[in-house]
């Protein structure tokens, strides 16, 4: 029999049916470098590949290489964050 561990969680929202925004992304540290994040965002945009993806992110976090590898591309700004848009397929 197969088990799960959880590893941490996400929160997002369809905003339209065109956009679904991911909210927050929480890895437990012990599993933070072992791609895990990449593995949860992989499923999230095959679960929502017809519709736009938006992220945001603060400045000082490096996680906007990992955005850019799966595709996302930059889309604006505020005065912490940077934003991220995957375009639908």
């Amino acid at each position: 029999m197969f088990g799960y561990e959880r590893i941490g969680f996400y929160q997002g929202q369809i905003v339209n049916e065109r956009m679904y925004y991911i909210e927050n992304i929480c890895i437990i540290s012990e599993y933070q470098k072992k791609c895990s994040r990449t593995e949860m965002l992989k499923s999230i945009i095959d679960e929502y590949a017809d519709i736009n993806i938006e992220i945001q992110f603060f400045e000082q976090n490096p996680v906007g290489k990992l955005y850019e590898r799966l595709g996302f591309v930059h889309d604006g700004e505020t005065e912490f964050h940077y934003q991220m848009i995957k375009r639908r397929r």
